[in-house]
Parts: structure tokens; C-alpha cells; sequence
């Protein structure tokens, strides 16, 4: 049996997702990785992560989209947004994407490690 994943991370561009992806696993975290939204929602539904880092801007279909289904699900899962684009950020704000953080990138990968293990530690947090 595989293993859950703490973190599933969400990019479009491969090296960026790998590069987060193989900090986070350095740092302790069970990690994988979806190029995306379809097969983001389908590891939240088989794997179900504790928190999924995504990039809002990927085509198809938007982060904000696939955080609104996953909520739409009933996922407990903690999504984090991110974007280049301050449009897009405030657009994720905006429609109640659903996220529990939306920020902006590059966001420094030792701070983003913070962030999801504090993330992961909150009460309540599966």
C-alpha cells in the first residue's frame, strides 16, 4: 500500500513543481506531484493529501477551478493558491475560491515549508 501524501503539489510547469516538490520531501514531507487540475482531483480523491500547493494559472482548467470543486467535494484537504500574477491572486480572493491561502509567487521555499508545516500541525488538521 502507498504511502498518504502530506503534500500534493500542483504546477504546470514541471520544473517548478519539481522544485518545490523535492524541498518539501527534504524537509520530511511525503510529496507528489500533478501537472494538472484533472489529476489534482483525482489524487485528493484516492490519496487525500493534507495540503495541496497549486499554481492557479494552468490551462484547462485554473486552480481556482479545481479548489472549487474539491470543496464542492467535501474535501477537508487545506488548498494553497499561488500566482505570479497579482490579477489572478485577487481574482482567487475575489470568487471564494475556496482556498485557505492564496499567495503570491516566487515565494521563497523555505517559507513556504513553514507555512505548510504549520499548515499540517493546526488543530483539526487530519
Amino acid at each position: 500500500m502507498t504511502a498518504r501524501p502530506d503534500v500534493l503539489v500542483v504546477d504546470d510547469d514541471p520544473s517548478q513543481c519539481l522544485e518545490i516538490a523535492e524541498y518539501l520531501h527534504r524537509r520530511g514531507f511525503d510529496v507528489v506531484e500533478a501537472n494538472d487540475a484533472a489529476s489534482a482531483l483525482h489524487i485528493m480523491e484516492t490519496r487525500m493529501p493534507r495540503v495541496v500547493i497549486s499554481d492557479i494559472s494552468m490551462p484547462e482548467a485554473n486552480g481556482i477551478w479545481m479548489t472549487q470543486k474539491a470543496t464542492s467535494q467535501g474535501t477537508a484537504t487545506k488548498i494553497i493558491l499561488m500566482s505570479g500574477d497579482s490579477d489572478m491572486v485577487r481574482a482567487a480572493n475575489a470568487q471564494h475560491s475556496g482556498a485557505f491561502a492564496v499567495i503570491h509567487k516566487p515565494v521563497p521555499l523555505k517559507m513556504l515549508a513553514s507555512f505548510v508545516e504549520r499548515v499540517v500541525a493546526a488543530p483539526g488538521a487530519r
